[in-house]
């Protein structure tokens, strides 16, 4: 067995974590239902680490309802219909509520169901389409080269994007990974990126 198959031996979730996160998912989405709900992140793209899941359902609401009513009025859509849930109000670029299930911790985004090439309202509108992509152009050996991708940022702390870190985002270690193939090809072609 090779270094990086014993690594990703490690970091790749077992049938288990699935079957858990799946669980969870479930258990807000059905709270969701009659709201247009979907699954992102890393578990809807399948490039997530074992013992970190990165689960996130976006709720997506025509844009004309404005950036106000996302950032606020939908938080409260949602609140009630997760109210009996452990709920954090959380915040990025654009404020968004954390649901416990069991031991799964959930993001649930509001975001506008905005059109492929028009003009985002928040930051997080385009999420959907990075998804589509990531889930049509990576096999799932790429989508293992993305998980030791992160797992060596992780080691190194360089891997994600929040103010502390300042570092890559999930996405971006998914698009290297579409771009140069794989784990190795990525840190030979960073070997002599430099200094920018």
């Amino acid at each position: 067995m090779s270094l990086e198959e014993e690594i990703l031996a490690k970091v790749k979730p077992s049938a288990q974590e699935y079957i858990k996160l799946r669980e969870a998912v479930n258990e807000v989405l059905g709270r969701l239902e009659d709201l247009r709900a979907e699954v992102h992140g890393s578990f809807a793209k399948d490039t997530w680490l074992s013992g970190n899941s990165d689960v996130d359902v976006f709720v997506f609401f025509s844009p004309q309802l404005g950036l106000k009513w996302l950032r606020e009025d939908s938080l409260a859509l949602l609140k009630e219909r997760l109210e009996d849930l452990p709920i954090r109000l959380e915040y990025a670029d654009h404020p968004y509520l954390r649901v416990r299930v069991k031991d799964v911790w959930i993001d649930v985004v509001p975001a506008a169901l905005v059109d492929e090439g028009s003009h985002p309202i928040t930051p997080v509108d385009r999420t959907r389409f990075h998804t589509e992509f990531i889930n049509n152009n990576l096999t799932q050996y790429q989508k293992d080269q993305v998980r030791l991708l992160k797992a060596f940022m992780k080691g190194i702390g360089v891997y994600g994007a929040e103010q502390r870190v300042r570092g890559f985002s999930g996405y971006l270690t998914e698009l290297l990974i579409y771009h140069y193939s794989t784990f190795h090809n990525l840190l030979s072609a960073a070997s002599d990126w430099g200094e920018r």
